[in-house]
């Protein structure tokens, strides 16, 4: 897929990954994205999902309270290779799941990781080897949950990626 511009919505709530910030969870994920089921949760721009599909993810699903700037731009998207879900991330029922890699980017500080990671677990999102992708500010306190262990953490500048996989 040919580069293009993001749309980035005007609300202020949204803080869309930077494009360093984006090579370089592609670049930890490497061979995983290929033919991946992809979760954005809180989606904001769509950045996350829509680099997955232009490395090779068969199916990017997009959800978030606010859609108008994820719905404008996944226009550019191949018909049929996303869907997309106006709702509280919190409220579950992500279709298309299980999923091969869960992007999550909540508002900072507004929702516990505990709580995010409940609703994956419970909707069952998160497919057998599946990786979960969980961008915070570095200064937030990370729950974690018991059924997901950090695989790897890295930080850049004010934001810390970890990646979370189930237990055994």
């Amino acid at each position: 897929m040919k580069a293009k511009r993001l749309i980035l919505p005007k609300d202020s709530s949204v803080r869309p990954t930077t494009d360093k910030l984006r090579s370089a969870v592609f670049s930890i994920l490497g061979d995983r994205v290929a033919e991946a089921a992809v979760l954005d949760g809180f989606a904001g721009s769509g950045a996350l999902g829509i680099e997955a599909v232009s490395r090779g993810a068969s199916f990017v699903f997009f959800t978030d309270t606010n859609t108008d700037g994820v719905r404008r731009n996944a226009a550019m998207l191949p018909e049929g290779s996303f869907g997309i879900k106006k709702g509280n991330f919190l409220s579950g029922g992500f279709k298309g799941g299980p999923f091969d890699i869960i992007f999550i980017d909540p508002p900072y500080g507004l929702i516990g990781s505990e709580k995010i990671l409940s609703v994956i677990s419970e909707e069952g999102a998160l497919a057998e080897g599946g990786v979960i992708v969980y961008e915070e500010f570095y200064k937030t306190r990370f729950e974690g949950f018991s059924r997901f262990y950090t695989a790897d953490e890295r930080r850049y500048g004010d934001t810390v990626i970890r990646f979370l996989e189930q237990k055994p």
